[in-house]
């Protein structure tokens, strides 16, 4: 299993071609939580707290949330 540094960022490309990767090769990770700057810092903070609320480190094993998806 992979630990990401840096589980939350604004790298969307890079991030989501190392979920692809890890998946292609059979690897896991813990989660990646992908997200825009174009957001104001409380807007980002509401969307994780969405996401911390609602879905489980269980639930976030493996997968890539965005945070557009929880405005």
């Amino acid at each position: 299993m992979k630990i990401i540094e840096q589980p939350t960022s604004f790298n969307t490309r890079n991030f989501y071609r190392l979920h692809t990767a890890f998946t292609t090769q059979a690897e896991e990770h813990m989660g990646i939580i992908l997200g825009q700057q174009n957001y104001s810092v409380g807007e980002q903070l509401r969307r994780l707290l969405k996401i911390i609320a609602t879905k489980s480190a269980e639930e976030m094993y493996n997968q890539v949330e965005f945070l557009s998806a929880w405005g």
